[in-house]
Formats: structure tokens, C-alpha cells, sequence
């Protein structure tokens, strides 16, 4: 052996050695064998031994052997062993034969590393890349990652839930198959999103705010950015590219709805200033009218006139007395109403003289709500009149109706609580976003009946002194959708919340949730509110659990699924699982990301409500008193509307 060699065998902390193929004796070593695999030890007190007695794992040797005997050699291979004292270790061989496999002299000369530090690093690496993915996972936000041809390599479940592309079938498709972005005006879209950022090399933002349009046509308002990613391969370092996006549709919404309330404030101030300077002037003309009618002879021409004067100032009174209506200076005379009687008594005498035909879908549990019916009867009118002049020669007006918990995540300006919501549903031609945004100004609307340009602003103002809100929005296939939220009667409210503290629900429920401390806690909850509790931390223990139940018939009687397990079954993954084993089954989806399409529309994916994070015990236990009562009970406390 040459001294440069002899330098480098003496010098080394891999383990080189040489041991016999048959036996696997030792037959030298290395004295960096000794010291790493011996604890250390004179390398000449190895020799002799068996190679599998010192380096311990028999399944490693017998694959080693098994290569060396079918090719000669062995390159890379990698294993867990045990070292003397039990001592655990990551090693990996490169080896080879001196000859044949079958002569008797054939020795194996090798190299043996080892691997511990690294496989901790690699392993460290992967756990903290785990953490990346589930947090990823986890975040409010879009993220998607292309390559620099373009291709979709990350694709976290909020891109899924805001685009309706799901992960599966997202990766690997180029960017523009899935992913349709266009600028506010909604007329052109952006052709290359990812283009500016990774043609000069710097982080952009998307206009503000973008339109997202979803699979199935539907448009979302988003904000996000886009940050080049340099990714080498082997033709060198190409740009790729991160978009994180959000929906700010809420937000955006939020903010028009609480500027048009200051706009239709200010205009409620000029308009109660006019009424009441114009009661002051009527006052006088009714007055002088009067007198004039008195000394008018019965039957003359001036008699006449005098009364045709005094029924158009009667009029004009009308219209001060909707002047004080919109200015809120009349307070209702509120009672607990009935409101499924109401909207059908209304709504079917409003259509009247109209060629439409109304179609109801009122939940039967719906709450009472405190209403002046004769003040409130116009706001109906004023829906079912717009209705028909946007369906001038006949069509449909859906009346739908439920209740709901109202909170931030629904962008009105209301207070939290228990409300109900009608929504009034027509087919006409839609009204643009421009008429939308001022729908409730006096006059905004052109209508050809001198006096409507008012019925829709007073039916926004006798719907706001009710505690309530009025909203439209432009419908998903067209026409309008007007939205109106009462608060639910108080009254009721009380009877229902102090019923809630004394009586316990008895019910049985299995919830899912790959969080600890929200097993724990919701766990609790729902023993404080007597009910039966089975906790699952993923989607397969949960459809165990319930199939565990079904075969002893002892089913559950609520299901609460989190929607989203990174790396496991969530919600939408276990409900075909449930339901083919109960399709009756009570399943309700839970999420932090409230406005998802899971969320909002949890009918039309299977399930029979949806509660969004974070709840406490009270929201919890309206849920599901109601929810056990009717299936139509909805997210937030109420039927989805």
C-alpha cells in the first residue's frame, strides 16, 4: 500500500474493512471502523469476528449479501443498525467482491458510513417541511406554487375551495387552465399573472381588487401577490413562481353596504329636514283651503276646485309622511308577527295586477319577529313591485326564508345574533353593479310609474328602523337577489336561551377534529350540554367510530366533521362513508374558513348544516337543538337561505 493511501485508511472516519463472503469474519479493518462502530477499540481485536455481530441488523446484511452475490457489488444502501451497547445508528455500504461469489477464497472489501447526523438532519428537515405543508394547509389564504414551465406544482385546499379546482386535479396543469383572474371591470383577463414578477425578477401585487373566477363560472374578489421562485434544474436556475392570494369579497361587500348606510343616512337627515318645513307650508295651505271651502257656495265651480286642491295637497301629505318613514322620524309600533303568515298574505296580494307567479320555500321552524304590519307591508310590496318590473311579461319570484346566526363573517352591519332572512328571487334582466350599489337612493331606479322611485328607498328604511338590513346583489344566473335580515323576536329569544340553561339536549355525537384542544374543549362543551360524546382525531377513525355504532344500534345522532385533516380524511372525504352506512345521517361540517363554498352552500355537498370556528356554548347549543328538531336547520343557528 502506498503511503498516500496508507495516509488516507489511517486518517478516515469512514469504516473500511475486509471480511471473508461465506463466513463474514473479519479479516482487518480500518482504524476508523474501530473507533466509530467499537466504542473504540484496537482494530486488531475485530478481526475475527463476524462483520453482523458488530454492525447489528440482519435484515441489512442478508439484502448486502444478496447484491453482492446476484451483481458483485453494492452501492448506496442504506439501513438502521445496532451497534454493541444497543446504541442506535444510520449507516450506509459500498462494497464489492475480490472474485467469484462461489470460490471459497472470495473475500468483500467495503466501506461503511456512518449516517446518523444526516438521516437527523434529513428527518428534522422533513418533520419542519411536514410543519410548512400543514401550515400551508391551514392558512386562510390561496398559495400556489408553478414551475418555470408554467405548471402547477402546490396547490394548498383554500386555492381548492376558492377556485373549486380540487389539489388532485389542479397539480400538474398548467397555470391558465385553472386559474382565471381578471381585472376589476371583469371584461379582460389577466393573460400571464406570474409573467412581470418572473420576467424582471421582483414581487408584484395583483390589481386591487382582482376577480377570480371560479370552475363553475362564479366570480370572487381577491387580493394577493406574486413572488418569483428561482428553481434550478438542468438546463440552470429558471424562475418560477408563489401566488398568495385571499377572497376579500366579505370585505369588500362589508365596506359598500357600510358606505351606502352613511350615504342613505345623510339623505335620511335632508329628507326628514324637508318633510317637516313642508308639514310647516302644508299646515297653512290646509288651513286657508279651508277656510276658503267655507265661504265657498255648495255646488259652485270655486267649491269645486277648492276640493280638487285640497286632494292633491292630500297627496302631497302621502309623500311627506314617506319623507318622515325614510328619515326614520315615525317609530314603529312593534308585536311578535307570525312571519311565514305574513309573507304569504303579502307577497300573494302585492303580485296582484302582475304576471307573476311565486314560489315559497319558508322554513318551518322559523322564528316570530317584532313588526309594525302596517308599516312593514310596503317593504314587501316595494320587492314584489320591483320583481315584476323586471319581469314585465310574467316569470318567477322564489320567496325563501330561515333562520340564521348573524356574525362578522356575513358583512352586514348588524349585531350578532339570532335573525331571520328572506331573500326575494327574481329571473328579470340584472340590474348593473352601478344601479346595485345605490338601489336604495331616492328616484336611483328609472320605473314608469311616477311615485315608484320611492318604494324601494322606504322599504330600506322601514327595514333598517326595524333593527333590520336590506341588501341586493345581482343573481348567480342572472336577475336580482334582495336580501333581508330581521332580528328574531326578542321574546322568543329569551324563552329559547333560558330553556337552552335547564334543558340538556340527550343526544349522541361524534366529533372529528385532528386538533387537540379542540377535541378537548368541544368535547367539553357538549358534555356541559349533556349530550354523549365520541371523539375521532381523523376521517377513518371517525367512520369506524360510526360504524362501530350502526352494527350495535347505538347510532349517533349528530356527526360534526372538521372539513379539512391535512394528510387525512376531512369532511367532504368521509361523508360518502357515512352516508352509505346511514343515509339519514345527521352530518354537519365545521371550518375556520367560514365563507368557503363547503360553508356557504353545505346543501348542495351532502350535508345538513355547517357551524363555522370559533362557537361557544350557547351558538353551540341553539345549533343543535334546532338542528336535532329540523333538518333545515342552518350554519350559523338557522335554515340555510
Amino acid at each position: 500500500m502506498d503511503s498516500h493511501l496508507s495516509f488516507y485508511v489511517a486518517r478516515t472516519r469512514d469504516g473500511l474493512f475486509r471480511c471473508g463472503f461465506e463466513d463474514q469474519r473479519l479479516l482487518w479493518v480500518n482504524q476508523g471502523f474501530a473507533d466509530r462502530f467499537a466504542f473504540p477499540a484496537d482494530p486488531t481485536s475485530l478481526v475475527g469476528r463476524r462483520l453482523p455481530e458488530i454492525v447489528r441488523d440482519n435484515p441489512f446484511w442478508v439484502e448486502a449479501w444478496h447484491r453482492l452475490r446476484e451483481t458483485g457489488e453494492v452501492h448506496d444502501l442504506t439501513g438502521a443498525c445496532r451497534l454493541v451497547g444497543e446504541q442506535e445508528c444510520w449507516v450506509g455500504l459500498e462494497a464489492c467482491l475480490t472474485g467469484p461469489a462461489e470460490a471459497p477464497d472470495t473475500c468483500v472489501e467495503g466501506c461503511l458510513r456512518d449516517l446518523t447526523e444526516r438521516h437527523r438532519q434529513e428527518d428534522e428537515a422533513t418533520r419542519q417541511m411536514a410543519r410548512i405543508q400543514d401550515l400551508v394547509a391551514r392558512l386562510g389564504l390561496g398559495v400556489i406554487l408553478v414551475d418555470p414551465d408554467d405548471r402547477i406544482s402546490l396547490w394548498n385546499p383554500t386555492a381548492a375551495d376558492l377556485t373549486g379546482w380540487p389539489t388532485a386535479d389542479a397539480l400538474g396543469r398548467p397555470l391558465s387552465e385553472c386559474l382565471t383572474i381578471l381585472r376589476e371591470d371583469g371584461a379582460v383577463p389577466l393573460p400571464d399573472p406570474t409573467g412581470p414578477s418572473r420576467r424582471f425578477g421582483r414581487p408584484c401585487e395583483l390589481a386591487w381588487p382582482s376577480l377570480l373566477v371560479t370552475r363553475k363560472g362564479r366570480r370572487r374578489r381577491i387580493m394577493g401577490r406574486i413572488d418569483p421562485v428561482p428553481m434550478p434544474d438542468a438546463a440552470g436556475t429558471r424562475q418560477g413562481a408563489a401566488i398568495v392570494f385571499q377572497d376579500i369579497t366579505l370585505f369588500v361587500r362589508s365596506r359598500r353596504e357600510i358606505e351606502k348606510a352613511r350615504r342613505l343616512d345623510t339623505l335620511s337627515l335632508l329628507a326628514g329636514g324637508i318633510a317637516h318645513d313642508f308639514n310647516n307650508i302644508m299646515t297653512g295651505l290646509f288651513g286657508y283651503i279651508g277656510l276658503a271651502q267655507a265661504d265657498a257656495p255648495p255646488g259652485s265651480r270655486l267649491a269645486d276646485r277648492l276640493a280638487k286642491a285640497e286632494s292633491a295637497l292630500s297627496k302631497a301629505r302621502g309623500l311627506s309622511n314617506q319623507l318622515l318613514t325614510f328619515a326614520r322620524a315615525r317609530p314603529p309600533q312593534k308585536r311578535a308577527v307570525s312571519l311565514a303568515d305574513f309573507l304569504r298574505q303579502e307577497v300573494q296580494t302585492a303580485r296582484l295586477g302582475t304576471a307573476l307567479t311565486c314560489e315559497f320555500d319558508l322554513a318551518p321552524d322559523l322564528c316570530p319577529v317584532d313588526l309594525d304590519e302596517v308599516q312593514f307591508a310596503p317593504v314587501i310590496h316595494a320587492l314584489v313591485a320591483q320583481a315584476g318590473r323586471s319581469q314585465p311579461a310574467g316569470g318567477v319570484l322564489r320567496v325563501r326564508a330561515g333562520n340564521l346566526w348573524v356574525d362578522a363573517t356575513e358583512g352586514v352591519p348588524l349585531p350578532e345574533g339570532r335573525h331571520v332572512v328572506v331573500t326575494f328571487e327574481d329571473q328579470g334582466d340584472p340590474l348593473s353593479e352601478a344601479t346595485l350599489d345605490r338601489l336604495f337612493e331616492p328616484y336611483a331606479v328609472p320605473t314608469p310609474t311616477t311615485g315608484e322611485g320611492f318604494d324601494l328607498p322606504l322599504a330600506y328604511a322601514i327595514v333598517k328602523n326595524h333593527g333590520g338590513w336590506l341588501t341586493a346583489l345581482a343573481g348567480p344566473t342572472g336577475g336580482t337577489i334582495f336580501r333581508l335580515y330581521l332580528p328574531a323576536s326578542v321574546l322568543w329569544q329569551d324563552d329559547a336561551l333560558s330553556s337552552l340553561a335547564v334543558e340538556q339536549l340527550g343526544a349522541k355525537v361524534l366529533l372529528m377534529d385532528d386538533e387537540e384542544i379542540i377535541l378537548a374543549a368541544v368535547g367539553e362543551m357538549l358534555q356541559h350540554l349533556g349530550c354523549m360524546v365520541e371523539l375521532a382525531r381523523d376521517g377513518d377513525e371517525a367512520i369506524e367510530k360510526f360504524r362501530q355504532a350502526q352494527a350495535i344500534g347505538a347510532p349517533f345522532d349528530v356527526v360534526i366533521l372538521d372539513l379539512t385533516v391535512p394528510g387525512g380524511k376531512g369532511a367532504r372525504e368521509c361523508l360518502p362513508h357515512l352516508l352509505a352506512l346511514d343515509p339519514q345521517a345527521r352530518v354537519v361540517v365545521a371550518s375556520g374558513y367560514s365563507t368557503g363554498p363547503v360553508m356557504t352552500d353545505y346543501q348542495r355537498f351532502g350535508f345538513v348544516g355547517a357551524i363555522p370556528k370559533p362557537f361557544e356554548v350557547r351558538s353551540l347549543g341553539a345549533f343543535l337543538r334546532h338542528l336535532l328538531g329540523s333538518r333545515a336547520w342552518s350554519a350559523k343557528g338557522g335554515a340555510a337561505v
